[in-house]
């Protein structure tokens, strides 16, 4: 009706002006009640069930610490002082937004199909934990020396500095060869055993 007449504009306003509840206005210095907001478990309520996979509850603490580690960054980013300070911020702001939707993604993913989607790191670093399961302890020994010298090419690469924009994939893939590494000599300290 007002698209078609904007000059009617004003009698839908006060038709509705009828209808509304005064608002009340909070006492000077409190603070506005926020909106209420669904509580985490009631989003994902499967995340109680005894069956659920414990990849997604894993999911579940990452997109916690990935939603306050996004808001302080995002928090930090007007009082950045130079352009390099507001790069890393933003980069940290953007990355840790990524991380949160990916989990959304898996998350949701299961809420509506009850399988998992699949697509996160976590899963393919599960993939590869479980192949490290297999291997002989000769077999172990190699991929210890292979993690190691990755990590060596990746830490090089870093300390170049020549692709900045490659930096945070760099970073989480030196990530995930330490964890695998880890897991390695764990491995094989047990074989010692």
């Amino acid at each position: 009706m007002v698209v078609a007449n904007p000059a009617l504009g004003h009698l839908l306003v006060s038709a509705l002006a009828k209808h509304a509840t005064p608002r009340q206005q909070a006492p000077q210095g409190v603070p506005p009640v926020p909106p209420a907001q669904k509580k985490f478990r009631d989003s994902w309520p499967f995340l109680a069930d005894r069956t659920c996979p414990i990849e997604l509850k894993a999911l579940a603490a990452d997109k916690i610490t990935a939603y306050h580690n996004y808001t302080e960054a995002h928090r930090r980013l007007p009082s950045c002082g130079s352009n390099e300070e507001f790069y890393s911020v933003a980069n940290e702001v953007i990355e840790n937004f990524l991380e949160n939707r990916a989990i959304f993604e898996e998350l949701d993913y299961f809420k509506q199909h009850g399988t998992i989607l699949g697509k996160h790191r976590i899963f393919s670093e599960a993939r590869s934990m479980d192949a490290l399961r297999k291997l002989s302890i000769k077999d172990l020994i190699r991929k210890e020396g292979n993690l190691k010298e990755a990590i060596w090419r990746i830490e090089n690469e870093i300390r170049k500095g020549n692709k900045p924009h490659l930096l945070a994939s760099r970073q989480k893939r030196k990530d995930a060869k330490w964890r695998e590494l880890i897991e390695v000599q764990r491995m094989i300290d047990d074989y010692a055993l």
